[in-house]
């Protein structure tokens, strides 16, 4: 059975991915400025440099969000997950994709990551169910690439429903 994310739910789909990267993003920048700090002795201290230049980098932030809000808006329009009594299979629709996702996808395609996963269920290691979504780990699962895992966020049509399968599904098989 096929499962999109909700025309409603993209939204909150997109803002949940853009809060991500901004908060990877700010702190790789904080640890990034107190590096610099300690390096440089205390001489040019870049802590008092970036707040008097806070105004600028409170705008690149408020970029970044858009845009990555923007993005995975985008992002979940073009999602579909497939639920079948032998996979589960998440694939991405690369014609509903605009240019800034269809040069992601190309990107992560030269760098080994597939976006398209289909992962049978006798080569499933865990499942995890939260509020937020359903992990589900192959046994071959890459922690570089995510190659392996296949995520369905609760924005899904039907997730409570895709909740209770993967439960018993846990329980049937004895999954982790």
């Amino acid at each position: 059975m096929l499962h999109k994310i909700s025309p409603e739910g993209t939204s909150a789909f997109g803002m949940r991915h853009a809060i991500k990267f901004t908060l990877i993003f700010i702190s790789v920048f904080v640890l990034l400025m107190l590096f610099i700090s300690v390096m440089s002795g205390g001489k040019n201290n870049v802590l008092f440099i970036l707040l008097g230049r806070i105004h600028w980098f409170l705008l690149i932030v408020l970029f970044i969000v858009v845009a990555r809000w923007v993005q995975g808006r985008n992002l979940a329009e073009a999602i579909v997950f497939e639920v079948t009594p032998q996979y589960v299979a998440k694939g991405i629709q690369t014609d509903k994709l605009n240019v800034g996702n269809q040069i992601g996808m190309n990107k992560e395609a030269r760098y080994g990551t597939n976006a398209n996963q289909m992962i049978p269920y006798d080569q499933i290691a865990s499942i995890t169910i939260s509020d937020n979504s359903i992990k589900i780990r192959s046994r071959n699962y890459s922690f570089w690439t995510s190659n392996g895992q296949i995520e369905i966020p609760k924005e899904v049509n039907n997730f409570a429903a895709l909740k209770s399968h993967f439960v018993n599904l846990k329980r049937e098989r004895g999954i982790a």
